[in-house]
């Protein structure tokens, strides 16, 4: 895919910013920080010219929507302007200083040319070329309307543009706690469904980007690195590809971006095994706190603008009262499950120290109630490392029980969206009910014994429900059926799929009407016991459950594989892929209420509809 042209640059000045404290993080370059804060980067073609002075018009007279006579009578025989934001200041000023240099360019070749009243300037000459910024594109730009879009919208043809006050709101807000939220979506607008973010707003702050690890499965380095400043420092990672250079570090072209390298981890594995990298993982280092992202989202602009996904996102600020003096990231005293799994994680696909000793200057103490769900390649032999090295499914059961109360004789229901759907037998999908429900291996699993007791014998009778598209779903998608062609199911799996497995599939309905969803995500919700004979609930029982979301798409690949060594007939959970992702809480008073939280949470449209006796699941290349 082309590289995008980048647009113009906002530095806002940090000075009341506090350091990190002993922080080697290299310092970024400071750019060009005079009185406007804006600057064109890059020579801009001339119908991205036009479109640019379109955006700044939208900036400069957004208040004639709040004068306009629908909104508010006049009051006087003429109505009073509201003051100018300070973005609009800013874009009004830049816009002089243009002009100015309009004037100076023409003058200096025998030309004059007058200033015009407009707003809309004609744009300056070409500056020169400088080192790729951290930039924001018409892509990023929030919409200000719903766009009219046909069955074949592209991203790069169904563009719209919003006040980029919109924008610089979002690139200020903070998530101090964490949060679930949307990729902005140019398919779907207005988008009534919660918050939705931008790479780029992401990436940007409002702050100077000190830092960044950027990786996912399939990831385009152009793309990505067309967001970043060509001093910050950045670290990819992706899936290594047959045809790639059998050296595990790499660094890219300084043409591309300098002071950027990446990773390809190892597939430790042994065998003709086809797992693969699926973590999808990002964290920025700023002067004053640290974020982290976990999406499903690949690091690519498709996955980004046109495909529903979700992410998670977690803001930390930097330690005060508890300064870490050690070099070592694992030595910060406000380490929780999430931080110190996270840690392990990035050790894991092997990130170097430059990159992961900042870790130990963010406070992390506000990640105490979520739980980080990795799943590392390979073979895990004993529960110990079942939980802790290989972790999937014994990591997930761990997490759960971690995470909720006792409450014997209750009962879960489990709902799982995936993008990509593999052969899972009955016992695997007892398993991993088991699992999400708290159920812990290592109570149960034995060389006799494939499930946890207490399970339905009948798979269809499962609380389970699988949320994966239909073929009518994906063709009747503003895509068709390019929509569906990162969502993935096999003809043969679903042929071979038992009834029960079949039973459990549900229609994947996304909020966003009419697009396709990339995103993985389970609500898991416990339930009272159920049944004429069943004792009320007593005091102790608490209406919760969570959330996940993440890189595992639901089957055995991504959550791993329960067997018994052949051997020594030891306990042991097979890995074939990386993958990364959180669990999340919630709580409520009663069963509507939680029932409310998680239909609000969700991607997908609650209460579920299975699939009919015509449905069958998206498959992207049908046999005759």
């Amino acid at each position: 895919m082309a590289q995008k042209c980048p647009i113009e640059q906002i530095t806002i000045d940090d000075s009341d910013d506090e350091g990190v404290n002993n922080q080697q993080v290299p310092s970024a370059v400071n750019i060009a920080r005079g009185s406007d804060h804006v600057e064109l980067q890059d020579e801009l073609e001339e119908t991205e010219q036009q479109q640019l002075a379109q955006a700044i018009a939208l900036s400069l007279l957004d208040t004639t929507v709040v004068n306009s006579p629908t909104a508010a009578p006049a009051s006087g025989s003429q109505r009073q302007r509201p003051p100018l934001t300070d973005r609009q200041l800013d874009e009004k000023a830049r816009l002089e200083r243009q002009r100015e240099r309009e004037k100076k360019h023409h003058a200096s070749n025998g030309h004059v040319r007058a200033a015009g009243p407009s707003p809309i300037a004609a744009p300056a000459p070409p500056a020169p070329k400088r080192s790729r910024p951290n930039v924001v594109t018409f892509s990023d730009l929030p919409r200000n309307n719903a766009p009219n879009i046909p069955s074949n919208a592209t991203a790069s043809t169904s563009r719209t543009l919003a006040p980029p006050v919109e924008a610089t709101r979002k690139q200020s807000t903070r998530f101090w706690e964490g949060a679930i939220r949307r990729v902005h979506n140019v398919l779907a607008q207005p988008d009534t469904f919660g918050e939705s973010f931008t790479f780029a707003q992401l990436v940007a702050a409002d702050q100077k980007l000190e830092m960044a690890i950027v990786g996912s499965y399939c990831l385009e380095l152009e793309w990505v690195c067309s967001h970043f400043k060509a001093e910050t420092p950045v670290m990819l990672f992706r899936a290594r590809h047959s045809d790639d250079h059998p050296s595990r570090y790499q660094k890219v072209d300084d043409l591309i971006k300098p002071q950027t390298f990446l990773i390809l981890p190892e597939r430790s594995l042994p065998g003709p095994w086809k797992g693969t990298m699926h973590t999808k993982l990002l964290i920025f280092y700023y002067k004053s706190f640290c974020r982290i992202v976990i999406p499903t989202a690949n690091c690519v602009e498709h996955d980004w603008s046109i495909i529903d996904n979700a992410f998670y996102v977690h803001d930390f600020p930097v330690l005060q009262d508890t300064p870490n003096t050690s070099r070592s990231p694992e030595h910060n005293p406000t380490h929780t499950p999430f931080s110190r799994g996270l840690l392990e994680v990035m050790l894991s696909l092997g990130l170097t120290k430059k990159f992961t000793t900042p870790y130990r200057h963010f406070d992390f103490s506000s990640s105490a109630e979520v739980r980080l769900i990795a799943t590392t390649q390979g073979v895990w032999k004993g529960f110990d490392r079942m939980e802790q090295g290989g972790g999937g499914l014994c990591a997930l059961a761990k997490a759960v029980q971690e995470i909720t109360s006792p409450s014997p004789g209750s009962r879960w229901t489990i709902e799982y969206q995936g993008s990509s759907m593999s052969k899972c037998s009955d016992n695997w999908l007892a398993q991993f009910y088991g699992a999400a429900a708290g159920i812990r291996p290592r109570a149960w699993f034995r060389p006799n014994i494939k499930r946890p007791a207490a399970l339905p014998a009948n798979t269809a009778d499962l609380p389970l429900k699988i949320v994966y598209p239909t073929m009518d779903e994906i063709r009747n998608s503003h895509l068709g059926e390019p929509g569906g062609g990162t969502i993935f199911c096999r003809r043969d799996m679903w042929q071979s799929a038992s009834r029960g497995f079949a039973s459990l599939f549900h229609r994947g309905q996304s909020k966003r009407d009419r697009v396709a969803a990339h995103t993985k995500t389970m609500v898991a919700l416990r339930k009272p016991p159920r049944g004429a004979s069943a004792a009320p609930c007593p005091p102790s029982y608490k209406h919760e459950g969570y959330i996940y979301v993440g890189s595992h798409n639901f089957g055995p690949s991504a959550w791993g594989q329960l067997e018994h060594s052949s051997d020594t007939k030891e306990p042991q959970l097979k890995c074939n892929n990386y993958e990364l992702g959180v669990l999340v809480p919630i709580r409520g008073d009663s069963d509507a209420e939680l029932e409310a939280k998680a239909s609000e949470i969700a991607t997908y449209r609650r209460p579920l509809v299975p699939y009919g006796p015509m449905d069958e699941p998206w498959i992207q290349v049908p046999l005759d």
